[in-house]
């Protein structure tokens, strides 16, 4: 009997604590949620006492889900540390990928980028963490640079590097489209066309890899020294090998530049549809030297 009442008040006790975990989870949400809104606020307080012809264009050139059409200037570097927090729907993921850009002369770019590290949970598998893929790329601009269309091409190899790399090598052409419209509070569209390949080099026996489909698009307003961005996202490789992805999602985010050479900026990507993530969180700091 004594057995029985202690291990109710154990399991009371744990429940209560996941009761209070999870109100504090929903806490900082809305904290971030009115943290972001304050910022937009802000910013847009001062985009309403410029004419059209004083506004700055768009200091941005990293975007979070979709890639923006421009490249690094020659001889310049740009380090980018990033946290991803994906709340799937029975699976919990955090993620700090790291890259570095580097322009080679005025219209080629090449890229470095490594998961540092990250943790993954499903709902019924074990926790997982540890490093990351690894991927090289290279991009080149077809644009002119006083142009107010903007072209891109880039290609990315990914390598399954690290416990969270996946069993694949990947390979992604990609074309990149922008226009700026100065007259509209210098407004800048874009969009991006990209085909995920993948080829298996672990676990050969298994279901043969799916290759996917991207396609997304955004815009971005500069808001004095903020920049505000709204993207929107989909994937898909239901289309080959069995696959099952077919995911869409709406990202606002904003981003502040510190200083000439310093930038940081948040988004929050929902899902769309029921194949699709509840939410993701993902934050980022930019250097440029």
């Amino acid at each position: 009997m004594y057995h029985v009442l202690r291990d109710s008040i154990v399991k009371r006790r744990f429940a209560d604590l996941a009761t209070q975990l999870r109100r504090l989870k929903a806490m900082a949400s809305r904290a971030m949620a009115l943290g972001i809104a304050f910022i937009f606020f802000k910013a847009s307080a001062q985009i309403v006492t410029n004419d059209k012809e004083d506004c700055e264009p768009c200091h941005v050139t990293e975007s979070f889900l979709v890639e923006l059409p421009f490249i690094q200037e020659k001889g310049t570097f740009q380090a980018i540390a990033s946290s991803e927090y994906d709340s799937g729907r029975g699976e919990h993921s955090l993620l700090f990928p790291i890259s570095l850009e580097y322009g080679i002369s005025d219209t080629w770019q090449v890229e470095a980028e490594w998961m540092a590290f990250g943790y993954s949970r499903g709902k019924k598998e074990p926790l997982i963490r540890g490093v990351g893929e690894s991927a090289l790329s290279v991009r080149h601009s077809f644009s002119r640079e006083d142009s107010r269309n903007h072209l891109t091409g880039g290609f990315e190899i990914a390598f399954p590097t690290g416990k969270l790399g996946g069993n694949s090598i990947g390979y992604r052409p990609s074309m990149i489209y922008g226009r700026d419209f100065p007259t509209c509070h210098s407004l800048h569209l874009f969009s991006q066309l990209a085909l995920d390949c993948v080829q298996k080099v672990r676990d050969r026996k298994g279901e043969p890899a799916a290759h996917e489909l991207f396609v997304g698009g955004g815009a971005l307003v500069p808001l004095g020294d903020f920049c505000a961005s709204a993207e929107i996202t989909w994937n898909d490789n239901r289309w080959n090998h069995g696959g099952t992805v077919n995911e869409l999602y709406v990202a606002p985010g904003i981003t502040w530049r510190l200083s000439d050479a310093w930038k940081c900026g948040v988004a929050v990507p929902v899902g769309l549809n029921n194949r699709s993530d509840r939410f993701q969180v993902i934050s980022r700091i930019m250097f440029e030297f």
